[in-house]
């Protein structure tokens, strides 16, 4: 089910970007709720509004920016970590409130980027906290009867927490954006085998385009010509592998020019169409 992130959003904007993707014949959509900002971001109020609009969706997802971990410490010293895993469970209580039913968080700083986009982290230790964090995480979600898991392609915090209620947000465009590694042709196979070995984990997609540049690859891009992946697989394998949760479209700008809300929600109903009209929905 096709829906769009609310990337930017603000307390004045988010209703009236919730109901245009509505009007705009989306049935799922992503909430972003920065760690640390949920109460201040979506006050009482305004998550009563929120949840009456979010009702008319079939999937109703909350997206967690960073956690800004500056040094590797914080995870172990237990007044940071408490602190941490106290946003986090934070962020599961407004899912709950507002009708979602995945969550998902970007993993812990200082080593976001790099434990986002590689297929396995070199760290053992980082991978270990993650483990030991979503352990914790989970019994919350469970509570909440929440699907959750981190933005991240290595399958050892899956396998480490061992819990069908956790799994993991995968990027397509992530997968792609730095172009194909060996033994893959291009960055369609490489996504299509990534995906298949985690399959049966993973609890919400993002998909956008990528680009190349002079420079290398350019993510979050529209879904048109000039994109680089082969969704027509991809979606066969997500059919075909009974996926039937939220494919979320983070469609942010065009080469390296951020595009405004009404452009995005553009891209995207033209990226649903593009894709409709080969079958995939």
């Amino acid at each position: 089910m096709f829906g769009v992130t609310t990337m930017g959003a603000t307390e004045d904007s988010i209703l009236s970007m919730v109901r245009t993707m509505r009007e705009a014949g989306f049935g799922s959509v992503e909430i972003i709720a920065p760690i640390a900002l949920a109460a201040r971001n979506y006050p009482a109020g305004l998550r009563g509004e929120l949840q009456s609009l979010l009702r008319q969706f079939e999937w109703v997802t909350v997206h967690a920016q960073s956690a800004h971990v500056d040094r590797r410490e914080q995870l172990t010293d237990p007044q940071e970590r408490d602190r941490l895993l106290r946003e986090h469970v934070e962020m599961m209580r407004f899912a709950h409130e507002v009708g979602g039913q995945v969550v998902t968080w970007h993993p812990f700083m200082p080593h976001k980027y790099e434990i986002m986009l590689a297929p396995r982290f070199e760290d053992d230790d980082t991978i270990d906290h993650h483990v030991e964090a979503g352990k914790h995480l989970l019994e919350h979600a469970c509570r909440l009867d929440l699907s959750v898991g981190f933005e991240a392609f290595d399958t050892r915090i899956v396998e480490g927490i061992d819990d069908r209620r956790w799994g993991s947000l995968f990027d397509i465009g992530h997968a792609s954006q730095n172009g194909a590694r060996a033994p893959f042709s291009d960055v369609t196979e490489q996504a299509l085998s990534m995906i298949r070995e985690r399959l049966d984990r993973i609890v919400q997609f993002h998909v956008h385009g990528v680009r190349r540049k002079e420079d290398g690859f350019v993510a979050h891009q529209p879904i048109d010509d000039e994109n680089l992946i082969d969704y027509e697989p991809i979606m066969g394998l997500l059919a075909g592998g009974g996926f039937e949760g939220p494919l979320i479209f983070e469609i942010l700008r065009t080469d390296n020019e951020p595009m405004s809300f009404d452009e995005t929600v553009s891209a995207c109903v033209a990226a649903k169409r593009r894709l409709m009209q080969k079958g995939l929905d």
